[in-house]
C-alpha cells in the first residue's frame, strides 16, 4: 500500500494514474474549456515549517524542491521512518520537516518517487508554492488529533501546518439561557452561558481552488486546530457557504466558528469534606468509536471525576436501543436510556469517589454500531484561569525507550491500564503508548529479570541487554568447599598371644570409599525480590 492523507498539507498527484477525479490531476486542468485555466500557487512564508507524513509498504525518494520556471533543484528534505506501536500491519510510517528559511523566494514545486511491489514507479508531484517573505491576508492552521484518524498515524507526535488566504471576522454574540416560566409567565433565568462566535471566510477576496477548501474542511475535522495560534471550533450545525464564479474554477467559502475556550471561569459546589466551592476544570472527552458489542471503559473515571454528560451517535441501521451505563455489570447506577434518534446526548451527573470501571450493556443487539462519547471533569485538577500562563509544577519527562517499574495501589490496577493479551496501554488512559517490557511490541524482555548496571570490566556485565545469571544452580565438584575425610579400618589385630582373630595392618593411603552425603539440588540462586511489571515508553515525543 501507499497512501499521503488529505490531511497532509501538500496536495500531491501521482502523475502516472492521471485521472478525472476530484484528486486525479492537477487543479488548472481540471477547468471547463469555457474558463481562464488560472494557476492557483499555495503560500507559504519563510518562517513557516513542512511537516509531511506517507504510510507505505515502499520507501520513498528523497522530496525535492524544483524551481517552477528553470526546473532547477534548488532544495531537498529526506523522509524517516518513524517507529509506532501499531501491531498486524506491514506498512511504514515515514515523516520529513523543512523549513522554508533554508529556500531562496521564489516559486516552486515539489515531487518524489516511489517503486511499488511491481518494480512500476511512480513520481508524485504537489500543486506549485510560493514562498515569500510575508503572505497577507493568510492564517497558518496548526493541526493535530488525540488518536490515529484520517488517514493519518498521529501518535508518532506530527503537528501539521497549513497557511492559507482566510480571515476570522463577523463577530456575534451567542447565549445558551434557561429560563423557567411559570403559570402566570412569570421568568426566571436559572442559568446563562455567554459565547463568542465569528465568521472563518475562506479566499474571500479571490477564491480558492476546491482543493484547498476541501483540504481545510479536513483540518477542521480533526480535534486540535490553531488559526494563528488560537483554538477554535466550528460552531455545531454550521455548514460551508460556497460563492464560485464563472470565470474560473475557483470558489470564496465561509463557517462559522468559536473560541475552543470561552473565556471565562466557572465554578460549582460539588461533594467535598469542607462543603467549599471548587473551581471546575476544562471538560475532558473519552471516546469510543464503532461499538457493536457491550464493552467496558476502564482507567478513565477515578476519585473526584464528574461525569455530565453522555452522547450516543448511530453509525450502522439498528433500530430503536435500551442502553444501560452502570458500575456494576450490567448495571444501570448511572442511568438507563432511550435512544431513538441517530443523535442522543443525555446530561447524567455521577460523582465518582474511587477508580471505577464504568459497565455499557444494551448493544448486543443486530447491527449495531454506534460511537459513544463520556464528557467529564475532573474536579481535583487545579484551575487555570483563562488568559494566564501559570507556570507548571516541574515533572520529569520520560523519552522513547524509558523502563520503568509499575506498582499497583490497589489490586487490577494493572488490569485498567494495560491489556496483558496484547502487551499494550489502553486507550484513554496515561499509559496509551506504553507497551509491557516482555519482548513484544518493540520493547526489551524484562521478564523474570532484574536490571544491573553495566560494567566494562565484567565480562558478565560488559554489555547492555546482555542476560547472564540463573535462578537456581546445582553446585559442581568444583565449587565445593575443600573438605578433609578422616578414615579408619577396624578388623581384628595381628596374631598375638592375647588371642582374638586373625588380622593385619595396612599401610599407606585408604582408597576405598568412606560414605556420601547430600542430595544434589539445585539452590536458590536469587536475592530477596519484589516481583513487578516492568513497563516502556514507545511514545515519540514524550
Amino acid at each position: 500500500m501507499f497512501n499521503i492523507a488529505i490531511l497532509n498539507p501538500l496536495r500531491f498527484i501521482d502523475t502516472s494514474n492521471i485521472n478525472n477525479s476530484f484528486d486525479g490531476n492537477f487543479a488548472v486542468d481540471q477547468v471547463l474549456s469555457y474558463q481562464n485555466p488560472k494557476c492557483y500557487f499555495q503560500k507559504w512564508q519563510v518562517s513557516d515549517v513542512l511537516r509531511l507524513q506517507i504510510v507505505s509498504d515502499f520507501e520513498p525518494t528523497d522530496l525535492l524542491f524544483r524551481d517552477i520556471v528553470t526546473d532547477a533543484i534548488i532544495g531537498t528534505a529526506s523522509w524517516s521512518e518513524k517507529p509506532t506501536v501499531i501491531v498486524g500491519q506491514t506498512f511504514k510510517v515515514y515523516e520529513l520537516e523543512f523549513e522554508f528559511i533554508t529556500l531562496p523566494v521564489g516559486k516552486y514545486y515539489t515531487e518524489f518517487s516511489y517503486t511499488d511491489e511491481n518494480d512500476d514507479e511512480h513520481l508524485i508531484m504537489s500543486e506549485p508554492i510560493c514562498v515569500s517573505q510575508t503572505q497577507e491576508n493568510t492564517l497558518l492552521l496548526q493541526y493535530k488529533n488525540s488518536v490515529n484518524d484520517l488517514d493519518v498515524i498521529f501518535e508518532t507526535g506530527i503537528v501539521f501546518n497549513f497557511r492559507v488566504e482566510s480571515a476570522i471576522k463577523d463577530y456575534s454574540p451567542g447565549n445558551n439561557r434557561a429560563i423557567y416560566v411559570d403559570q402566570s409567565v412569570n421568568s426566571t433565568l436559572l442559568s446563562a452561558t455567554p459565547f463568542r462566535k465569528f465568521k472563518f471566510y475562506l479566499g474571500y477576496r479571490v477564491g480558492l481552488p476546491p482543493w484547498v477548501i476541501d483540504k481545510v474542511n479536513f483540518i477542521q475535522s480533526v480535534d486540535q486546530v490553531k488559526y494563528n495560534n488560537i483554538y477554535y471550533q466550528i460552531v455545531e450545525g454550521s455548514d460551508y457557504e460556497i460563492s464560485t464564479n464563472d470565470d474560473n474554477s475557483f470558489a470564496g467559502a465561509s463557517i462559522d466558528i468559536q473560541p475552543a475556550n470561552n473565556n471565562f471561569t466557572k465554578y460549582k459546589t460539588v461533594p467535598s469534606e469542607d462543603e467549599d466551592n471548587i473551581f471546575y476544570p476544562m471538560a475532558q472527552r473519552s471516546d469510543h468509536f464503532n461499538k457493536s458489542d457491550n464493552f467496558n471503559v476502564p482507567g478513565v473515571f477515578k476519585s473526584a471525576s464528574l461525569l455530565e454528560q453522555i452522547l450516543i451517535t448511530k453509525r450502522g441501521p439498528a433500530g430503536d436501543l435500551t442502553v444501560k451505563f452502570g458500575v456494576t455489570p450490567g448495571g444501570d447506577e448511572i442511568g438507563e436510556f432511550d435512544v431513538d434518534d441517530a443523535k442522543f446526548i443525555q446530561t447524567v451527573p455521577y460523582w465518582f469517589t474511587g477508580t471505577t470501571i464504568v459497565y455499557v450493556t444494551g448493544l448486543d443487539g443486530p447491527d449495531v454500531d454506534v460511537d459513544i462519547q463520556f464528557i467529564y471533569l475532573q474536579t481535583d485538577v487545579d484551575p487555570v484561569s483563562i488568559g494566564n500562563n501559570p507556570n507548571p509544577a516541574p515533572v520529569i519527562n520520560l523519552g522513547k525507550n524509558a523502563t520503568i517499574m509499575y506498582v499497583e495501589t490497589f489490586p487490577g490496577e494493572f488490569d485498567l491500564d494495560f491489556d496483558i493479551a496484547t502487551g499494550l496501554g489502553r486507550e484513554n488512559t496515561k499509559w496509551v503508548g506504553w507497551v509491557i517490557a516482555d519482548g513484544r511490541n518493540g520493547s526489551t524482555n524484562y521478564t523474570g529479570l532484574a536490571p544491573v548496571g553495566v560494567d566494562p570490566t565484567d565480562p558478565n556485565l560488559n554489555e547492555a541487554k546482555k542476560v547472564f545469571g540463573e535462578k537456581t544452580h546445582t553446585l559442581t565438584q568444583d565449587e565445593l568447599p575443600v573438605v578433609t575425610v578422616m578414615g579408619q579400618g577396624v578388623g581384628g589385630i595381628d596374631n598375638n598371644q592375647y588371642g582374638g582373630g586373625v588380622g593385619y595392618n595396612r599401610s599407606g593411603p585408604f582408597d576405598k570409599p568412606v560414605g556420601t552425603f547430600g542430595k544434589g539440588f539445585a539452590h536458590n540462586n536469587m536475592q530477596p525480590s519484589l516481583a513487578t511489571w516492568f513497563v516502556t515508553n514507545m511514545n515519540e515525543n514524550e
